[in-house]
């Protein structure tokens, strides 16, 4: 299924529910606030802007992210009990927010651009970069994330197994008016600037259209 997630309530967009799971995008504009209360375990990546970000009483920390072609992105990864505080501080910011809402308790993380490697794909019509963001099997919890960004006119490659039941693909294009061809599950769908698609249990692939970088956030 095919999720438009456009308009923003207050910022906030439900994108889909799934057994325990929740999926959002924030848009925050500037001096906008968001305070995110985990119930459960919560995830949240930044995908463009600027946004302070500050716990309790602590001193507030900056996240930066001018453009997901060049850059890498930040992300928390909080357990139950936590207590976080997002106010937008260039014009706009978007950000994405998983939440599991099964109570889990495991040593936050803070993860920086300089933390992250880039996979480069290189090849016959496959070329892009791919980062491995959250990983249960070094951060605890339970929420994958990942990105890849494609160069205009190529495939994501190699095709992504989804070991889990099921897997969200968050998408953005530059210029914003691009598009792409994913398949997955047995049917193919047009992706546009801010859609999202899951895959259940399937190999997904998709290729960008020639002109338009593709960004795909995966959240599983």
């Amino acid at each position: 299924m095919l999720y438009h997630t456009l308009p923003y309530f207050r910022g906030l967009n439900t994108i889909d529910r799934a057994e325990q799971r929740r999926l959002f995008i924030l848009n925050l504009k500037r001096d906008d606030v968001y305070t995110l209360h985990c119930n459960g375990e919560s995830a949240i990546v930044l995908i463009s802007g600027s946004v302070l970000v500050r716990e309790g009483l602590k001193e507030g920390s900056l996240w930066d992210r001018k453009s997901w072609r060049d850059e890498a992105p930040w992300c928390g990864h909080f357990p139950v009990g936590s207590n976080v505080v997002f106010t937008g501080v260039s014009d706009t910011t978007l950000m994405c927010l998983a939440i599991n809402d099964i109570p889990m308790h495991f040593p936050k993380r803070i993860i920086a651009p300089q933390d992250l490697t880039d996979n480069c794909e290189k090849g016959d019509r496959q070329a892009g970069t791919i980062r491995s963001i959250l990983d249960p099997v070094t951060g605890g919890g339970s929420i994958i994330v990942s990105e890849r960004v494609s160069m205009p006119g190529n495939w994501g490659y190699p095709p992504e197994n989804h070991a889990i039941d099921f897997w969200w693909q968050y998408n953005q294009f530059y210029p914003d008016n691009g598009f792409a061809i994913a398949y997955t599950g047995g049917r193919a769908y047009i992706v546009t600037q801010d859609t999202a698609y899951i895959a259940y249990g399937s190999d997904t692939c998709f290729v960008s259209a020639p002109g338009y970088w593709q960004y795909s956030l995966s959240i599983g």
